[in-house]
């Protein structure tokens, strides 16, 4: 029970640390692309509807837009990367890398494609390259460090 407090009390200050980042010049870095990075590759299955729940929260209250909307696109996102998981541990840096550059281009995405959907306005731009980029190296450096703090540890799978 503690684990989940510390989760949905921490978490949507991560997305909201990230965005005064990016006010201060920080390269653009969405918080759905270290959740679901974090979700994929080291979380236990079992916690993943709830971490999702929380990163969309996050997503939501810094980017904007609708809460579900948000986890559609994080659990689509996961979702997709799952099977991969299996194949390939996900404590190598190569595939962290790639994880980050796939969740970095495809959030934007999804988002537009939902918000087209769900006639709902398309509240986060797309990327570009260079933040894709900027994603890839960063995320898996900031996921290494995150997966040991407290709102992460907890969830972080045996092995």
């Amino acid at each position: 029970m503690s684990r989940w407090l510390w989760w949905f009390l921490l978490a949507p200050y991560a997305g909201h640390l990230l965005a005064w980042c990016m006010r201060w010049g920080a390269p653009r870095l969405d918080v759905g692309v270290l959740v679901g990075l974090f979700a994929a590759l080291f979380a236990e299955r079992r916690a993943l509807p709830g971490l999702v729940l929380g990163g969309a929260l996050a997503r939501a209250l810094v980017g904007g837009g609708r809460l579900p909307l948000h986890v559609l696109a994080l659990g689509a996102a996961i979702a997709l990367l799952l099977p991969l998981c299996g194949r390939w541990p996900g404590r190598q840096l190569w595939w962290q890398v790639l994880a980050a550059a796939w969740f970095a281009a495809l959030l934007p995405w999804l988002d537009g494609l939902l918000a087209a959907w769900f006639q709902a306005p398309r509240e986060l731009a797309p990327l570009g390259w260079a933040d894709v980029l900027w994603a890839a190296g960063t995320a898996p450096v900031l996921v290494l460090v995150l997966h040991r703090l407290p709102p992460c540890r907890p969830f972080v799978e045996a092995g």
